[in-house]
């Protein structure tokens, strides 16, 4: 008996048990995300299309949410969608989300919104990109305009998610949007961006001063038979997916959000110092498995 009580784990009964999506990924035709036009060149392996079709099946997922018993649902909107033209937001957009996040608090469902999830409109990508100065305004403007039409639906708010991934992937490896292989850029928007979400993180606290802010990173963990050279890799690793940008940011979140996914199988091969993002070869360090 004592061992069944040592081996049951209760979790509070305010616990959140919940699914986790990304709008591009799942709403399908947003032909006004850079990530279209990405796909269009053939820069990915796969088109998004359809995708699972939830700008119109919202409804009918959210009864599988409630079948599987969660209580919360994360989500993203799709900056193209609320302002598919410079300055100029969707009304119909902004509904269509007001409609989707009133279905979920209907069902008694917390909800956690992110704000950023990777793709921007067409036109901020071809005219600015977040290593423009001016990035800082626009994107404010733009999380502005949610505080104001959605915020009283939103219970947690993650305003980028997993910033450092595109940013790398975008600035230093060339294979995500705007497909820049140019540090100068990748500082710039690094810098950028650590303005906007300190910005934001103030603008909604103003309106929603108990409102939960942060933003979610990245974190994988690396293993290998040789343990000084791994652990110098997991230093590294944190210090880019976590301290580059949260040490920026500092006194400015309200939780700290991880996406962990995966232990990394690593070897490190001295003729391979180069960076290669598409091989998965970091500067020596190539993750196998």
């Amino acid at each position: 008996m004592e061992k069944e009580k040592e081996n049951n784990l209760k979790f509070p009964l305010d616990f959140l048990w919940g699914t986790s999506t990304a709008s591009y990924q799942i709403e399908g035709d947003n032909s006004n995300s850079d990530w279209w036009q990405w796909e269009d060149k053939g820069r990915a392996k796969d088109k998004s299309g359809r995708a699972c079709d939830y700008w119109h099946k919202y409804k009918s997922d959210h009864d599988l949410l409630e079948e599987l018993g969660v209580n919360s649902f994360r989500l993203s909107l799709e900056w193209a969608s609320i302002e598919p033209q410079e300055g100029v937001f969707s009304k119909d957009g902004i509904n269509h989300y007001r409609n989707i996040l009133e279905d979920l608090k209907r069902r008694n469902m917390k909800t956690t919104v992110t704000l950023w999830h990777w793709t921007s409109p067409i036109w901020f990508q071809s005219s600015y990109g977040f290593h423009n100065k001016k990035s800082v305004e626009i994107f404010n403007r733009y999380s502005q305009k949610v505080v104001e039409e959605l915020g009283d639906l939103i219970d947690i708010w993650v305003v980028f998610n997993e910033p450092m991934v595109p940013l790398g992937m975008g600035y230093l490896g060339g294979v995500f949007p705007p497909g820049c292989k140019n540090p100068f850029k990748f500082y710039n928007a690094l810098n950028n961006i650590s303005k906007a979400y300190k910005n934001v993180y103030a603008a909604i606290h103003q309106k929603y001063p108990n409102a939960s802010v942060g933003i979610s990173y990245l974190y994988n963990w690396y293993e290998k038979a040789d343990s000084k050279m791994v652990n110098l890799l997991n230093k590294i690793s944190q210090w880019y997916r976590i301290d580059l940008l949260g040490n920026k940011i500092k006194g400015y979140q309200d939780y700290l959000g991880i996406d962990y996914y995966r232990i990394g199988k690593i070897k490190f091969d001295w003729r391979k110092i180069r960076l290669d993002t598409k091989s998965q070869i970091y500067f020596g360090f190539t993750i196998e498995d």
